[in-house]
């Protein structure tokens, strides 16, 4: 026994020398942490006090926050120390307000999404206590009813320059909700419903009434009227314009949009009442450095309107799905520019698209779903990329339909990539 004691004492006294884990630096402990699951920093940040530093420290620095209001069981927390994000999944209130307490006050861009209304008023105020220095806000589907969590989140917040907001089936609470966004700083804005609702002129007083008060680079709006038009026409320095699916109770002429010199991304699709050949050639005329262009459903466009956007020589992406005035000559006016090009029209066919892609070297996606096209084309492709010096993939995407062509296409390119659905 006497031997055995000894013996025990000659190995403790060899670790004497050995530094223990509570010794380590702490840039040392937060390197071996940065390896480590989410999940399991938060179950060694009970370990002692120190792991609990190292642990959070990340999250202290963060500037990025995303809020999902769902479980996750398996990750409900992710951080990139390296980009300065975190994201989080869980239904629990203590975990939102934990994280808020450690690094709410370094967070400039915070997202909020919701599917089962855990982001009610008594969360969104404390998101207000502890994070005030937001210049990035998105929102998407949040149940505060009365809006007393949001509009006390938007007024601690005088710097804001980025608002989204989508999903949301309240026009009223909308209205309350902007009347509260900071005019001098708000620079992109962005709204978009879940569904179009009858009664709509309050919001609509109060987006025409924000339009009028700020300077906007960007905005996203899906409804409004003949005022909301030309108040978005005053806003000069605007570069990205989205009028998807607008819908109005009243008429609008969408040609005021044309005093808007400054434009870079233009989205009017499935705007089929409002976009025509006069509002195509008023943009165009004023309008010299567009560079993405999305006219998908547009059917009031005619060859004349078509010939005005062929004249765009700075246009690198276009959008044309369901114009039917489009047809094999159209694509031979197509600009040299275009990269991207987006069709999905059946007036289409393979000497259009042959012809296409032989001339236009720099293109690397092609949307020909629904065109008539046979196995000849894609053979075409695949020539014509072989023989590339930029070394660009092109991307294609087409309807396989039996009635073309009977037999799988199975030519091959190291720069061509095919998607294909069936027709």
């Amino acid at each position: 026994m006497a031997q055995f004691t000894k013996k025990r004492r000659v190995e403790l006294s060899e670790y004497d020398e050995v530094m223990t884990m509570d010794q380590f630096p702490d840039a040392v402990m937060t390197k071996i942490f940065s390896n480590l699951a989410s999940v399991e920093k938060i179950r060694l940040s009970r370990v002692c006090k120190q792991w609990n530093t190292v642990a959070h420290q990340p999250w202290k620095n963060a500037d990025f926050l995303s809020f999902y209001g769902l479980e996750s069981r398996r990750n409900p927390l992710v951080d990139d120390h390296i980009n300065k994000r975190i994201v989080l999944k869980t239904t629990n209130p203590k975990i939102y307000r934990k994280v808020l307490s450690l690094c709410g006050d370094n967070i400039i861009f915070l997202s909020l999404s919701d599917k089962i209304d855990i982001f009610n008023a008594s969360i969104l105020t404390s998101i207000a206590e502890y994070c005030q220095n937001l210049t990035h806000l998105r929102i998407n589907h949040i149940y505060d009813p009365y809006n007393a969590g949001l509009n006390q989140l938007l007024c601690v917040n005088k710097n804001l320059e980025l608002f989204t907001i989508s999903d949301f089936n309240d026009y009223n609470r909308l209205a309350r909700c902007l009347r509260h966004l900071p005019t001098q700083t708000l620079r992109e804005l962005k709204i978009r419903s879940s569904e179009k609702q009858l009664n709509i002129e309050p919001y609509i007083q109060s987006l025409n009434t924000l339009l009028h008060k700020t300077s906007l680079t960007s905005l996203n709006i899906d409804c409004g009227d003949d005022k909301t038009i030309k108040t978005i026409s005053e806003h000069k320095d605007i570069k990205f314009l989205s009028l998807r699916r607008f819908s109005s109770e009243s008429d609008i002429d969408f040609s005021h949009i044309s005093k808007l010199c400054n434009l870079i991304h233009v989205d009017f699709s499935y705007c089929r009442n409002y976009v025509n050949d006069n509002v195509i050639e008023c943009i165009v005329k004023n309008a010299k450095n567009i560079k993405i262009l999305d006219l998908n459903e547009c059917n009031q466009i005619t060859m004349i309107g078509l010939s005005a956007i062929c004249t765009m020589t700075k246009l690198k992406k276009l959008q044309l799905a369901g114009v039917e005035a489009v047809d094999n000559y159209v694509l031979d006016m197509i600009p040299s520019s275009v990269t991207t090009l987006g069709l999905a029209l059946t007036s289409i066919n393979d000497d259009g698209v042959q012809s296409f892609i032989m001339r236009h070297d720099n293109l690397i996606d092609l949307d020909i779903r629904d065109c008539a096209i046979t196995n000849d084309t894609l053979q075409a492709a695949v020539d014509a990329t072989k023989y590339r010096t930029n070394n660009k993939v092109l991307l294609i995407a087409y309807t396989f339909n039996p009635v073309y062509d009977s037999s799988p296409f199975k030519g091959e390119s190291p720069l061509l990539k095919l998607v294909s659905t069936i027709g």
